[in-house]
């Protein structure tokens, strides 16, 4: 469970509307994230962990509040040296609000992600060293087509524990 306030002092994405207007984007809020998740051993080798999240964004601008509801899944794998760990996760945001800009209300976001990581304990016999790596995917899709994205992240590097 987290609570997380956001406040940004100089807002001037809806600038270019009437005054009425660029209060419903105001990003300012109270945010709400609670994650329920458990462990399911599937053997020496083998964990998973199902989760389902909850996040509320309690954004002052009517156009920006959104709820959000969804579920993850990480399988871990280790063997010996090796740790591979995989991740899915889907949420929903539903935001209520009017869209001025788009002249839309009730933006649904579909989010998906995808992440592979893999790290090599004791690297050159130091075991305080390992050797890890992650790639991952983000996509966005929305009822508001400026909304939707997509974006790879890959890096690689070394870890020293201390």
């Amino acid at each position: 469970m987290a609570y997380g306030d956001r406040e940004v002092t100089d807002e001037s994405s809806a600038a270019n509307l009437a005054n009425n207007l660029s209060s419903q984007y105001d990003r300012n809020s109270d945010m709400y994230y609670v994650k329920g998740s458990y462990t399911l051993s599937m053997g020496n080798a083998w964990t998973l962990f199902p989760s389902l999240i909850y996040l509320l964004d309690d954004a002052k601008g009517e156009a920006l509040n959104n709820q959000g509801v969804g579920s993850e899944l990480t399988a871990l794998f280790v063997h010996k040296k090796h740790s591979i760990a995989a991740t899915m996760s889907y949420m929903n945001h539903e935001y209520r609000g009017n869209n001025a800009i788009f002249e839309q209300s009730g933006r649904i976001d579909d989010k998906y992600s995808a992440f592979l990581a893999y790290e090599y304990l004791s690297l050159g016999n130091i075991d305080s060293l390992s050797l890890i790596s992650l790639s991952g995917y983000n996509a966005t899709d929305s009822s508001i087509a400026f909304y939707d994205s997509a974006d790879w992240i890959t890096s690689i590097g070394m870890n020293f524990a201390f």
